[in-house]
């Protein structure tokens, strides 16, 4: 799967790809860090995460794109789901799980 977080103040472009065996690698402005492996508590989360059906479900309306200046876009790709959401529509409470399992995974595996 592939998660991306970019925007922000300082025009932040940070990329995380994880394998089907839990190991992760992030890029950051096109440089790639060190792999490393996953917990199973972090891999267990992030599959609990994903498999909501509610996931499917439609967003809330977007947000006034001029009252979400400096505001991070999240992009996530997996091999049957794609979605999307920013810092001013977070998405549906399904979608908030699935980013709050992946964004501290960023930090992680630096």
């Amino acid at each position: 799967m592939d998660f991306s977080r970019s925007g922000g103040f300082a025009g932040l472009d940070e990329r995380l790809h994880i394998d089907a065996d839990g190991t992760a690698t992030v890029t950051r402005k096109g440089r790639a860090g060190k792999p490393v492996q996953l917990t199973t508590t972090q891999l267990a989360a992030l599959r609990k995460a994903l498999s909501d059906p509610a996931l499917d479900a439609p967003a809330d309306a977007p947000a006034d794109p001029r009252a979400c200046a400096d505001a991070f876009q999240y992009e996530i790709r997996t091999p049957s789901w794609r979605g999307s959401a920013d810092d001013c529509n977070p998405g549906t409470p399904a979608m908030r799980k699935v980013l709050s399992a992946l964004t501290p995974l960023l930090q992680a595996t630096s």
